[in-house]
């Protein structure tokens, strides 16, 4: 088995009471029911701004200080009737935050999973996808719209995918996600195979603090 990962500590968040921390952030901190409901794209989105900022030399940050990422970024990453429910619309909020701070970037990078399964992208694409993503120091947003047969993940939910297990041959290929406050692994060869509904993955690459 091979792994590649990012700096697994640049995702750490302190809790009120120091430790144990948190592996990214958690939707259920949100205020108020619609944003605990719906904020997993603004949650992802928070996520993975703090590892941009942390892997420049910010601070670790508190619950609190994430909390308020999180209320910023939902003004950007604002759910629909439906959530938020494609990439295009994850990206269009989360460029609209980049664009209040006045960050550069280089243009979001997507992949599409349709919901026709003769349409999606093999493993070795979605593969590639991630490798470049991650070797570049880069977290990828990840919308699953239907978990398939893989049940340790949410239906209808964004999660920060954070590193890659696999075999050469692609046998297996697992992906390691912030969800909830915790890490988690997921089989991703299998939600590719699987997934009823579809999904979709986008990252940025050298943002320009």
């Amino acid at each position: 088995m091979i792994e590649l990962r990012l700096n697994y500590d640049l995702f750490m968040i302190k809790n009120i009471w120091d430790d144990p921390a948190y592996f990214g952030g958690d939707q259920e901190w949100y205020r108020t029911r619609l944003q605990r409901l719906a904020g997993c794209g603004a949650t992802t989105g928070s996520s993975i701004f703090m590892y941009e900022k942390r892997k420049r030399g910010a601070e670790v940050y508190t619950k609190k200080e994430f909390l308020s990422l999180m209320n910023e970024m939902w003004e950007c990453i604002t759910p629909g009737n439906r959530g938020v429910d494609s990439v295009d619309m994850f990206a269009a909020g989360f460029e609209k935050f980049l664009k209040g701070k006045s960050i550069p970037h280089e243009g979001r990078r997507a992949l599409e999973v349709p919901q026709n399964k003769h349409k999606r992208p093999s493993k070795a694409v979605a593969f590639a996808f991630l490798k470049d993503a991650l070797e570049n120091d880069t977290p990828v947003a990840f919308l699953n719209l239907g978990c398939g047969m893989e049940r340790r993940l949410d239906s209808w939910h964004w999660v920060t995918i954070t590193g890659l297990k696999f075999l050469a041959n692609l046998d297996m290929l697992h992906v390691e996600i912030a969800d909830e406050g915790m890490k988690k692994t997921i089989d991703l060869g299998l939600w590719l195979e699987t997934t009823d509904l579809g999904g979709g993955f986008v990252y940025y690459k050298n943002l320009q603090f």
